[in-house]
């Protein structure tokens, strides 16, 4: 059998059999269903990707249209999604709203203008674990490692394979998928995978556990490290601290704000948003509608322009009410017909053009926790207990 650096002395350029048929890589996960609302969007594996390093990887979609998936209610209607690159997006909006499906919607890879060449990871709130140790199934869970190993193997057989009938040169293939490699730092892949579920609060001795005997809270700590690995250009969290401790989330706070690439949060965490966000999509009426800043700078531009919009209203209502009663007292005088007439006009114009909306008041819960009384006798009692994780770890 000859050695690889053997292998790699042949080539042979010609017409592509299929067994020289390309695979498809998708660089995305497949977490929403679509169903025929959206059509699959053709890939092409990012290693063959031309100067793939110098694309653009700002994102505009526009005449967003989403239903809810199931149900069919129209979440967006005709809106602008627009991300720009290194910039950390929190996505807010009352609950049932649509954020958690715009990240799933996002992720599906069927948005037709969305750009083919970005990698986008969705983190699920538990990943399907298996016997692995918790820092080999971080450091194995890019499937595009998986991937550039099987076209590296697939390019090697057609080497050998002198037959084999080609449009494109093998060696030139396997020059492209160890520069990817290097671009996404398989060699180093260990080394990142410990440093990151470190900071997320594993310990010496839960890192040595296998993924499947962690329990649910832990194994959703290991999603949000499978996506901090593998460094996605769109990386799409919802709800990332919620199975964090005040060290872990700290650390997270601290690694995004230091995210060179694109971010969306979902978080019902005001304090974590507010530190890790540089901008703000608010959804509402079926629209994205974009702030710059934090959360605070958020609530606060929000509330003026929600005033202001108040008294925009308010001039508007009274000066429509003006030009009926005008139009409705003088509609038989002919004297004044020409101002009756452009007043009509005018009233048609808005009519046209869109009246300004009525802040419509939102809703708030208010509760309040009546004063105990106090028990004149014990609820449980428990006497002579032990407690611990394992009969040889006890700690009460």
């Amino acid at each position: 059998t000859e050695s690889k650096m053997a292998k790699k002395k042949k080539g042979g350029k010609g017409k592509r059999t299929k067994k020289g048929k390309d695979k498809e890589f998708d660089a995305t996960k497949k977490v929403f269903d679509a169903k025929d609302d959206y059509e699959e969007v053709e890939k092409t594996p990012l290693y063959l990707v031309e100067d793939l390093a110098s694309k653009n990887r700002d994102v505009v979609v526009d005449n967003l249209d989403m239903v809810e998936p199931g149900k069919g209610k129209l979440l967006l209607s005709k809106t602008r999604l627009k991300l720009s690159r290194g910039r950390r997006y929190g996505l807010c909006g009352k609950n049932g709203i649509g954020k958690t499906t715009l990240l799933a919607l996002i992720a599906s890879g069927k948005l037709k203008e969305f750009p083919s060449h970005l990698k986008v990871l969705h983190v699920r709130q538990e990943v399907p674990c298996d016997g692995r140790k918790v820092i080999q199934f971080v450091a194995e869970c890019d499937e595009e490692f998986k991937f550039l190993e099987e076209e590296e193997n697939r390019m090697y057989d057609l080497l050998e394979d002198e037959d084999a009938e080609l449009d494109f040169d093998p060696q030139e293939r396997l020059e492209r998928i160890e520069e990817r490699r290097r671009d996404i730092g398989v060699d180093t892949a260990v080394a990142r995978a410990t440093h990151i579920v470190m900071g997320l609060g594993f310990t010496k001795e839960m890192r040595e556990k296998k993924t499947e005997d962690l329990s649910g809270g832990w194994r959703c700590r290991v999603a949000l490290a499978c996506a901090l690995f593998v460094a996605p250009d769109l990386l799409l969290l919802d709800e990332p601290t919620n199975h964090l401790d005040f060290p872990g989330v700290t650390w997270l706070e601290n690694y995004l704000k230091n995210y060179e690439k694109t971010c969306i949060v979902v978080s019902h965490d005001k304090t974590f948003l507010n530190n890790v966000s540089s901008d703000i999509i608010h959804i509402e009426n079926q629209k994205l509608n974009y702030y710059k800043g934090n959360y605070k700078t958020f609530e606060k531009v929000r509330a003026e322009h929600r005033r202001a919009q108040e008294k925009e209203f308010e001039a508007q209502r009274l000066k429509v009410e003006q030009m009926k009663a005008f139009i409705e007292r003088y509609r038989k005088d002919e004297n004044r017909a020409s101002l009756v007439q452009s007043r009509v006009k005018e009233l048609e114009k808005m009519e046209r053009e869109g009246f300004v909306e009525e802040v419509k008041e939102e809703k708030k819960l208010s509760f309040r926790f009546p004063e105990p009384t106090k028990l004149d006798h014990d609820i449980v009692r428990i006497i002579d207990m032990d407690f611990g994780y394992t009969p040889d770890k006890i700690i009460l």
